[in-house]
């Protein structure tokens, strides 16, 4: 709850103190926010409106909208098509290696775009470039 009920766009409480209140007063003059409430209710029905629907014969229709050429994500560095294998060293930590055991086979432009392993805490995280580049470089993984 705003410390001040006057004015609750002014007044706030200090990010750190927590005996001290803040005041800045908006740069619209708007300080009880009734303007900015009214503006974010049209914006949220303008967006409903314009978001993938277009009013047709007096009707929400989809809006169809045309197919974009997908961006690789693979760095210059890296040839997409090469595959990945096993290197000749193995890693000291159990994630690394269950990680390179899954890699291993797949080419590279499935590995960073498609590519999940879960890390040392146990959480899912998606294979990306330093990923590769640590791999390679430690001689875990190698490029044929």
């Amino acid at each position: 709850m705003p410390p001040c009920r006057k004015w609750p766009r002014a007044i706030r409480n200090h990010t750190k103190r927590k005996n001290e209140v803040m005041m800045q007063w908006p740069a619209d003059g708007d300080v009880m926010g009734t303007a900015r409430a009214a503006a974010a209710a049209e914006k949220e029905a303008s967006k409903k409106v314009g978001g993938g629907l277009v009013k047709k014969d007096g009707k929400l229709k989809a809006k169809l909208k045309p197919l974009k050429a997908k961006a690789s994500k693979v760095p210059a560095e890296f040839k997409p098509t090469a595959r990945v294998a096993k290197g000749g060293s193995a890693c000291k930590l159990p994630y690394i290696n269950a990680r390179v055991a899954a890699a291993s086979g797949k080419t590279v432009q499935c590995l960073l775009e498609e590519f999940f392993f879960k890390d040392g805490k146990g959480a899912q995280k998606k294979y990306g470039p330093a990923d590769l580049r640590y791999d390679i470089k430690r001689g875990t993984l190698r490029l044929r």
